[in-house]
């Protein structure tokens, strides 16, 4: 069945204005010419297409296939080879003979990208080129793995598909069609057999395809086929005149499965709707008389949007954008007066993006591309003879009539009407022999009254009005022409809530008396202040009845009556006034506020207030010139500027802005030219035609662009690397590449220019720099070390894609040394720096045997102690035994802990001094010093004149300071490693100072014994950053077991540690000794943690209880059985901050104990420290807690 479609072509046109009289008789004339010509539909214009050219770099403009890389490039094949584009440049890939690894063919055709990321290319003569972008790398045809041979017969490619197998399948031009198994290189052929009528009827394949239930379909010069489940043959479909149900044609270049399961396909007769199921087909033609043999009906390329629109490429007729639900056709052609229409009629190929761009590959034109995404703007233009379009490009005045009729003021060719339900336009222009013509073709203004009657303002002849029937025309004119109008130029028309009529223009404001047929001049005849040259753009009644007017003196509020007025201007020296004097257009918000656009910024005006809030565009001025305010149903203004249009988002307080790649008309917007439509439709005029848009319909894309790097320069020229740049995680640069830049690029094709970076050089800026749209950096002179680059970027929409791309860039520092005497020096430092190591590593090993036997010794005497219990009525007392011999076996383990992280800080010195003695390369020196032996008779004539001598003394100058910087460098290691050195000694004092102790009570010195117990757990002190403060207020002896006294200090220690351990923020374990009195001396512990609820703190004491999970509850139960055995106590209490706190209580005679009764030692309280009494405060020694 055939389904005519009425040709609705779109063509594109650009008028050629010229001055005064003359364009008038020009466009009478473009008139006249057409309706010559016959009729011609003009519509609004719904697509631009800019294009990619060999002007731009493209390597031919004969374009084949387009395609996108899952980096987001954009690959193209032309008639010379391959192309890769980036927004901004092109790569090309060509085949030259005397490189190998270049692309191996002279031109690229067809391609398919691979699920790895590879692709596939057809060629012309050079058969299938597999090639794969993370390496650049181009594997030629497919050959026989074991004879090197060609497998295909056919060299010249026309299509590649690759099935939900992963089998290609390869269409050529004279030799049928191939699958090749991509994973085991398996190889059939399928060719035309005149016997065999499951053959393919033609072995020219144009297209291969899958349908939705894994049937292969095929197309061909001989018709449609469907591979046979066995896949051994084929079912063919051709055209049969006979049956309207069959393909329209035999020659079939295109096959597409759309959502619903339907193949389409595009044939020499149209396109056709091939149902798989039915085996019926419908054909749709696109010309307006049905015939099929036209060239708009030779179709070569099909493309699916996904929005419901089927584009049609033709071979000589341009496109044809197809609705499918209506049946709707749009045909958009080349057309050499518009630099925005397609730049050929001769589709090769179209594809779709990941951002909705349609890029349009053709033969001779290069490539085109338009994007597809939200952006409905439709404009309307002068078509060059043409009288059904505008009749100017310069729209100086829009407005809607009741009957929904578009009315377009122009600025030399009248006023035209345009019925857009039917496309139609009318115009009317001046004609000085006739009265009932309108009486300028220079419209500034329009309006309609509550009569329906349309007011025309002119620039040269006052007022026409156009009766309500618009058949009749009557005319305003000026004082100085014998009528009551103050000034024939009329800049603005306003009719108010009461109906009435007010004109604004170059002398002033005047009203319109119907009852009198007259005007009357309100400004400045009733206000003798004010200047009579006042020139008023913008009209509005506010709900207060009181009128405001834009002029170029400023904002004006006038009464009623005229009489009174209150002139608003701008102060350069208060930023609450008005930004600007020159009011172009005033809009009354929902709140009684103003919306003011002057030349200079947005202002917004709360009359209450009598205050201004300027709003700048940042972006330049030209967006901050503003001619019309229009609001839509989210609270954003939409204002037409002179740079294009812009959308003020108020909830954000930002500017969007939209041009030529978004829809909108090129160039400047003209003032007082924006209307509203009676259905939220939106038109703004300007010097380039008017467009027309639903806010509601303009959406941004949510999706962010892909972030890549391109290019990097040293010295402005290209360097080559092994990969691309973007698959490299590092560069590496010499000490004489001071000077080098890098390119990179937002993979967002819609609006390239448009897209903005930031970018940051770590290790060398300080903030991240915003480039706007520049996509590239450039850094000199840097000095040694790694560096981070990293760039971020956002498209036109404001999506940023905050992940961005990075690369390390290392720069190797300089190898230079001074004098000969450096060596002598070089060589006294390394071998001092040796020997030390040496020794380092002596020491350390004896230090490793000692603390060994130590433990061995410790093993043995548990091993002991365990054998030496005896009988069951001392177990309490050989418990406690075992306990403190447990203890002492924790306390080998810490301090090997310690030994650990101590013997792990000097191998890295050990590691660092190693590096720095290596990396200064001697041999390097041993050449300079042959050098100067080489030339020790004429030393001074070579290091002056000599080319290579000049450089020795720099050379040696350099070496000599890195000589002094590298002994520094092993200087502080040394000195780390005394300090780890020292570390060692202390912690091994400290443990044999208690492995060997006996359990007898004696006089010990408090402050000594913390400070051993914080040695032996300086790891665990360490591990969690802890930050130990001491304020030891008393020093005095007291009487205690030394084992005992350790161990509970280590479980109390160690407990606070456990309970700052998940805490963010500083930790702090204050250690605290204090004297109350003569009788007793207090030791607080006192953390900053979470602390013990109070219901716990007798509890905590009893053996198995604990309020950790993991935990047996033994600890404090152990210690407060040896303070108990010490004569002395401990409790637990609420510490500063919420935290907790452990005292324990010990007297200098253990004897004052029974003086004191339980109720007495439970009321000593910790004293508040007093500042002067502070010992120190510092953290752990082994492990500083960092700024």
């Amino acid at each position: 069945m055939n389904v005519l479609l009425s040709s609705q072509r779109y063509r594109l046109h650009e008028a050629r204005p010229g001055l005064g009289y003359l364009i008038r008789v020009s466009a009478l004339l473009a008139l006249a010419i057409g309706s010559m010509v016959g009729p011609c539909l003009a519509g609004p214009i719904l697509h631009k297409f800019f294009h990619i050219q060999t002007e731009e770099g493209l390597s031919h403009g004969v374009v084949y296939a387009a395609l996108q890389d899952k980096n987001g490039f954009l690959w193209i094949a032309t008639q010379s080879g391959l192309n890769r584009y980036d927004g901004y440049s092109l790569k090309t890939f060509e085949h030259d003979p005397r490189d190998p690894l270049s692309y191996p063919a002279s031109n690229a055709g067809v391609m398919i990208l691979s699920p790895d990321g590879t692709f596939w290319l057809g060629t012309w003569g050079s058969g299938v080129i597999h090639f794969n972008p993370a390496t650049g790398q181009f594997r030629g045809s497919i050959y026989d793995p074991e004879t090197q041979e060609r497998k295909l017969a056919e060299s010249r490619i026309q299509s590649l598909y690759l099935d939900a197998k992963g089998n290609l399948w390869i269409g050529t031009f004279d030799e049928g069609l191939y699958r090749y198994k991509v994973s085991t290189g398996d190889l059939r052929a399928y060719r035309h057999d005149h016997d065999d009528p499951q053959s393919l009827s033609n072995d020219r394949v144009w297209s291969t395809c899958e349908d939705r239930s894994g049937r292969i379909w095929v197309a061909t010069s001989g018709g449609l086929h469907r591979l046979l489940p066995e896949g051994n043959g084929f079912q063919r479909f051709r055209h049969d005149p006979d049956d309207p149900t069959s393909i329209s044609n035999d020659v079939i270049k295109r096959i597409l499965v759309d959502e619903t399961g339907y193949l389409w396909l595009a044939t020499r007769g149209g396109v056709n709707r091939f149902d798989p199921e039915t085996l019926r087909a419908e054909s749709f033609l696109f010309d307006s008389a049905g015939d099929p043999t036209a060239p708009i009906n030779d179709i070569r390329n099909l493309l699916l949007d996904g929005k419901g629109h089927l584009w049609v490429g033709s071979y000589r007729s341009g496109l044809v954008k197809f609705e499918l639900a209506t049946g709707k056709q749009i045909g958009i052609s080349h057309n050499p007066m518009d630099s925005f229409s397609i730049s050929s009629d001769r589709i090769e190929a179209m594809y779709l993006d990941t951002s909705d761009v349609l890029w349009v590959c053709t033969n001779g034109g290069g490539i085109n591309y338009t994007s597809l995404h939200g952006k409905h703007f439709l404009h309307y233009r002068h078509e060059y003879a043409n009288p059904n379009s505008l009749g100017s490009n310069q729209v100086s005045a829009v407005l809607q009539d009741h009957h929904g009729m578009l009315w377009l003021g122009t600025l030399t060719t009248g006023l035209t009407r345009l019925d857009r339900t039917s496309d139609r336009y009318t115009h009317y222009l001046h004609d000085p022999n006739n009265a009932q013509s309108i009486c300028d073709d220079n419209i500034r203004a329009l309006a309609e009254d509550h009569l329906g009657a349309l007011w025309v303002g002119s620039y040269n002849r006052a007022i026409s009005v156009l009766s309500p029937d618009r058949t009749t025309w009557r005319h305003f004119p000026s004082v100085r022409r014998g009528g009551t109008l103050s000034d024939e130029r009329i800049r603005s028309l306003y009719r108010d809530r009461d109906n009435v009529m007010w004109v604004g223009g170059d002398a002033g404001l005047d009203r319109y008396h119907r009852e009198g047929n007259r005007f009357e001049n309100i400004l400045p005849d009733r206000t003798p202040e004010i200047d009579r040259s006042l020139r008023i753009f913008s009209i509005r009644q506010h709900a207060d009845r009181t009128y405001w007017l834009g002029t170029d003196h400023g904002l004006i509020n006038l009464d009623g009556e005229g009489g009174h007025f209150k002139w608003y201007r701008n102060d350069p020296n208060d930023p609450t006034t008005l930004s600007n004097n020159r009011v172009n257009v005033i809009h009354l918000g929902p709140h009684d506020d103003l919306w003011i656009g002057t030349n200079q910024g947005l202002n917004w005006f709360r009359p209450e207030t009598g205050s201004f809030r300027r709003l700048f565009d940042p972006n330049g001025n030209q967006y901050n010139v503003i001619f019309g305010i229009l609001p839509d149903l989210a609270g954003n203004l939409w204002l037409s500027t002179a740079r294009g249009l812009s959308k003020y988002i108020v909830k954000e307080d930002r500017f969007r802005h939209y041009d030529v790649h978004d829809g909108v008309q090129s160039g400047s917007f003209v003032h007082n030219s924006f209307f509203q439509g009676a259905k939220g439709e939106m038109f703004f005029g300007g010097r380039n035609g008017l467009i027309e848009f639903r806010p509601e319909e303009i959406r941004d894309r949510t999706r962010p662009p892909d972030i890549v790097l391109t290019s990097f320069k040293v010295f402005n020229e290209e360097v080559s690397l092994p990969r691309p740049l973007h698959m490299m995680e590092e560069l590496t640069l010499q000490p004489d590449q001071s000077m080098f830049s890098l390119e990179f690029a937002a993979l967002d094709f819609s609006s390239p220019g448009k897209n903005r970076f930031r970018y940051m050089l770590k290790g060398f800026d300080q903030h991240w720099i915003d480039a706007q749209s520049r996509n590239s950096a450039t850094y000199t002179n840097l000095d040694p070390g790694t560096y981070s680059f990293v760039v971020v970027g956002g498209n036109t929409d404001n999506v940023w894609n905050e992940k961005g791309a990075n690369i390390r860039i290392r720069i190797i520092p300089p190898f230079w040394t001074v004098q000969r005497v450096a060596l002598l020096a070089f060589l006294a430092i390394t071998m001092l720096a040796v020997w030390r190591y040496r020794e380092t590593e002596k020491n350390r090993r004896l230090l490793e045997h000692r603390v060994a036997e130590r433990t061995r010794s410790l093993a043995e005497a548990n091993e002991n102690l365990a054998k030496t219990a005896e009988e069951l009525q001392v177990a309490q007392r050989e418990l406690i035994k075992a306990a403190h011999q447990a203890g002492m076996a924790e306390i080998a383990t810490d301090t090997l802990h310690n030994l650990g992280n101590a013997l792990n800080t000097i191998n890295t010195s050990s590691g660092q001094i190693k590096d720095e003695l290596e990396g200064l390369r001697p041999n390097i020196l041993r050449r300079v010093v042959d050098l100067i032996d080489a030339h020790t008779n004429d030393l001074t004539d070579f290091v002056h004149h000599d080319k290579t001598g000049r450089v020795v003394p720099k050379a040696l100058e350099q070496f000599y300071r890195n000589l002094i910087q590298v002994r520094k460098t092993i200087g502080s290691e040394i000195h780390q490693l005394d300090n780890q050195v020292e570390l060692i000694k202390a912690i091994v004092q400290a443990q044999e100072k208690y492995a060997g102790a006996d359990e007898f009570m004696e006089m010990v010195t408090l402050n000594s014994m913390v400070e051993d117990a914080l040695k032996i757990q300086n790891a665990l002190l360490e591990e969690f950053h802890i930050t130990v403060q001491r304020d030891f207020a008393c020093d005095r002896p007291v009487g205690a077991s030394k084992t005992k006294l350790l161990h509970v200090m280590r479980h109390i220690i160690k407990n606070s540690v456990e309970a700052m351990a998940e805490m963010v923020g500083e930790k702090i374990l204050r250690i605290r000794l204090f004297r109350e009195s003569d009788a007793f001396i207090g030791l607080a512990f006192e953390d900053n943690g979470p602390g013990i609820p109070e219901e716990h703190r007798t509890a905590i004491f009893q053996s198995g209880f604990s309020t950790k999970r993991e935990a047996r509850g033994f600890g404090l139960h152990f210690a407060a059985n040896a303070m108990r055995e010490m004569k002395g106590r401990i409790r637990l209490e609420a510490g500063p901050e919420h935290g907790g706190c452990c005292v324990l209580l010990l007297f200098p005679d253990p004897g004052e104990l029974a003086k004191h009764d339980e109720i007495t030692l439970v009321n000593i309280r910790v004293p508040s420290p007093e500042p002067a009494a502070r010992v120190g405060e510092e953290p752990s020694k082994a492990n500083p807690r960092p700024a």
